[in-house]
């Protein structure tokens, strides 16, 4: 059997937990066997602590796992960052990541305020991503980008015994781990640069992460394509949702006309951190389909909503709704339900009594969604960080999802374009095959920043059984490689990695004879460049002022660019030719004085 990452790391989490029940207090590893990968160098870990506020006055428990030899890392003159973010409900790990470290990076995993893994365990409370767990991030991303130390007061500089480039740090989001991208909004002040991100089947708001829409869980036998269309497994959506009318880019419209509470079915909750014994409580939230108040599983298959068994839910046949489970210190049972289910429990007053005090009440709601619904922070992201990039990997069978058209991945989408933040959904096939040296067939290429109509999602995902492991090292290769080298076009037909260190700056720019063509000598090891049409100097003569410049070609692939302008009479064109990239600078004018790049026109 198969689990995703985040589903391993839980799985490692919730098996060591439950031997520290049972006495087993020692050093426990376990392996789990997975397809073969190409041959890797080996790799060294080290772990350390994290002060963060996030854990009160305490630290959190962090890994550094990075290439042991020089010789493989990234680039020439060092190592990239990547920050692994667990998916699920619980508090992470540090044995994760080294897909993506074998592909030269230093990756970070670390475990939440409250949490523990085997032995190593994290200062402060959980909150289940909220607050805490957000200011952790937060410091963890600073620690990343060389701004802030550890509990011995060491940077990653110090601990990592390689040059480390901290000016290319990226997210690793697997399933639920979009915290990263709400950190940005609320706590980037503290954030000197935005990381990139490249995240995994990702969910976005509430309505996604509990599942109103449906879910594979919800599928009563994957093995058949009960709905026909040709994705066995994804047979569990809601039937009060239609895909057509109800989706939105920040919210999600059901018909809640048949929302009902069973007081009789209950279930037992299990706390994701297992400090608490699981709970079994009465009372279910559902779409009473067969309008009897009473929430009907098929007779034969306890649990399964299809009642009828012909292989998908309708509208005919009950649905149950989820929430988020939450324990409160005191290990009381806290459900929250998404926003709009919980507001639509108090419209409708669905509850026969009181409001039941496991049930987090709208206002709970109100206050617990926007710490995890990153559809609401895209305008905050992006007024501190313009110019973030992103990439989704996704394949055509979600692993919880179960809707056609990915609504999770569409609010990505959308929420990225309503941005002009660059964005690609899964990596170039050329990165993917350089990386797990071979192409799936039917790998399918989405260039960056292209719409997608919702009936397309699914075939722009990649073939179900693509490893998830694999896109994302593919994903993280491709986004540090057009960081550093600085080229972001919308597609590519080879690797951006460079074999040596990139020039800092292009020479001998000359305009030819026709006075519309611009040629230079290349930069050793650069990609692309950027140029800048300026038409006047700095007020002491000095320099050129880029601040007010045109830019005459972006991301070019040769040394070579043409401008049909003609400079006034009277007035003299200056221009100036950048390589891109992490080393690519606008060189200095005669005083000495390196340019600025502030309010440059190329992007």
């Amino acid at each position: 059997m198969q689990f995703p990452p985040d589903r391993v790391e839980e799985l490692v989490v919730r098996l060591r937990a439950r031997l520290r029940r049972h006495g087993f207090l020692g050093a426990v590893t376990f392996l789990f066997l997975a397809a073969p990968l190409r041959a890797q160098g080996t790799l060294t870990s080290v772990d350390f602590r994290l002060p963060t506020d996030g854990a009160g006055a305490g630290t959190i428990a962090a890994r550094i796992t990075f290439p042991s030899s020089p010789g493989d890392a990234r680039y020439p003159d060092g190592v990239p960052v990547i920050i692994y973010l667990p998916g699920g409900f619980g508090a992470g790990g540090l044995a994760a990541g080294a897909r993506l470290a074998q592909q030269g990076f230093a990756v970070i995993t670390f475990i939440y305020p409250g949490g523990q893994d085997g032995a190593s365990q994290s200062d402060g409370v959980y909150d289940y991503r909220g607050d805490n767990c957000q200011r952790a991030v937060r410091d963890v991303i600073r620690f990343a980008e060389g701004q802030a130390a550890d509990g011995l007061g060491r940077t990653i500089a110090d601990i990592v015994p390689m040059p480390v480039l901290t000016s290319i740090v990226g997210l690793a989001p697997y399933s639920n781990g979009l915290i990263g991208l709400i950190t940005l909004d609320r706590y980037g002040a503290a954030i000197p640069r935005a990381p990139y991100q490249c995240g995994w089947e990702n969910p976005t708001s509430g309505q996604i992460i509990n599942g109103d829409l449906g879910t594979r869980a919800r599928d009563c036998d994957a093995s058949v394509d009960g709905d026909g269309n040709g994705v066995a497994g994804d047979d569990g959506n809601n039937p009060w949702y239609d895909p057509e009318t109800g989706y939105g880019p920040a919210s999600f419209t059901l018909d809640f006309s048949r929302l009902a509470f069973d007081p009789v079915a209950a279930r037992s909750y299990t706390d994701p951190l297992f400090r608490c014994a699981p709970v079994t409580q009465a009372g279910m939230v559902f779409h009473d389909g067969r309008s009897n108040g009473r929430l009907d599983f098929n007779p034969a298959l306890p649990g399964c909503l299809d009642f009828d068994g012909d292989g998908i839910i309708e509208s005919v046949e009950d649905f149950q709704l989820t929430a988020l489970t939450t324990f409160t210190p005191a290990c009381a049972l806290k459900l929250y339900y998404s926003r709009e289910v919980t507001h639509a429990l108090e419209d409708l007053g669905v509850f026969p009594g009181a409001w039941p005090a496991w049930i987090a009440t709208p206002a709970e709601a109100d206050a617990r969604w926007p710490l995890l619904d990153v559809t609401v922070h895209w305008a905050g992201i992006a007024a501190r960080f313009p110019d973030l990039r992103l990439m989704t990997t996704f394949t055509r069978q979600d692993h919880v999802q179960s809707q056609d058209d990915h609504p999770h991945v569409r609010q990505v989408l959308d929420g990225t374009a309503s941005r002009s933040f660059w964005y690609r959904l899964n990596a170039d096939a050329w990165y993917y095959e350089a990386v797990n040296g071979s192409l799936p067939a039917e790998y399918v290429e989405t260039p960056a920043n292209s719409g997608v109509p919702p009936a397309q999602m699914k075939s722009r995902a990649e073939p179900i059984g693509t490893n998830a492991d694999a896109m994302q090292a593919a994903g993280h290769a491709e986004m540090a490689d057009r960081i550093y080298s600085g080229c972001w076009w919308p597609d590519l037909t080879s690797g951006l990695r460079p074999a040596l260190v990139p020039d800092a700056e292009a020479a001998a720019l000359r305009l030819a004879a026709d006075r519309r063509t611009l040629d230079w000598s290349p930069a050793a090891g650069a990609f692309c460049y950027d140029v800048l049409r300026a038409s006047s100097l700095a007020d002491d003569g000095q320099g050129i002022r880029l601040d007010n410049a045109a830019c005459v070609a972006e991301d070019s692939p040769v040394p070579q660019a043409s401008d049909p302008a003609l400079p006034p009479a009277g007035t003299v064109y200056f221009y100036v030719v950048k390589p891109n990239g992490i080393h690519g600078t606008y060189g200095a004018g005669s005083s000495g004085r390196p340019r600025l790049d502030a309010g440059r026109a190329c992007r």
